[in-house]
């Protein structure tokens, strides 16, 4: 996997409960959803360095500032598991309103990071801190960039 650089979508799902009018009988405004999303698909700009990872975001006008590490994958696991060859994300997300954890691992043979995400507290998308979903991060490139649904938001 090449390293972190350069513009980098990011897409968070979340499970949402039901939403129910509590009457007798029930009124069911919405099904629950496994994996909705929770935040608008945003990009990274990040920038790895020795390991460390160090970068920024923007969702709307609300800014984040990234740090964290990229480590291999290779760990202690029982005989005849095997973690694919890869990296290791660790990131934070945070702002002074907002502070999100990330852990992910590359795709063998892709240019894809997928994992999970944890509000740390103050999610942007009204969830309770401890809150978690999956994530995937995958390289901005210019044939992307010409999608009519980009909704992406570039930092500064």
């Amino acid at each position: 996997m090449e390293p972190l650089n350069g513009s980098w979508y990011y897409q968070s799902f979340v499970a949402l409960p039901a939403d129910v009018v509590r009457k007798v009988p029930p009124e069911i405004k919405r099904l629950p959803l496994i994996a909705a999303p929770w935040a608008p698909r945003a990009i990274m700009e990040l920038t790895t360095d020795g390991g460390k990872i160090t970068g920024a975001a923007k969702l709307g006008t609300i800014e984040f500032k990234i740090t964290g590490t990229v480590t291999s994958a290779a760990g202690p696991f029982p005989d005849g598991i095997q973690l694919p060859e890869g990296v290791e994300l660790k990131i934070t997300v945070e702002n002074p309103a907002a502070t999100y954890v990330l852990r992910g691992y590359a795709l063998e043979g892709s240019d894809h990071i997928v994992g999970t995400v944890v509000t740390l507290g103050n999610d942007l998308g009204f969830q309770p801190a401890g809150a978690s979903g999956p994530f995937v991060l995958y390289p901005v490139r210019p044939e992307r960039n010409a999608s009519a649904c980009d909704t992406a938001q570039k930092p500064g």
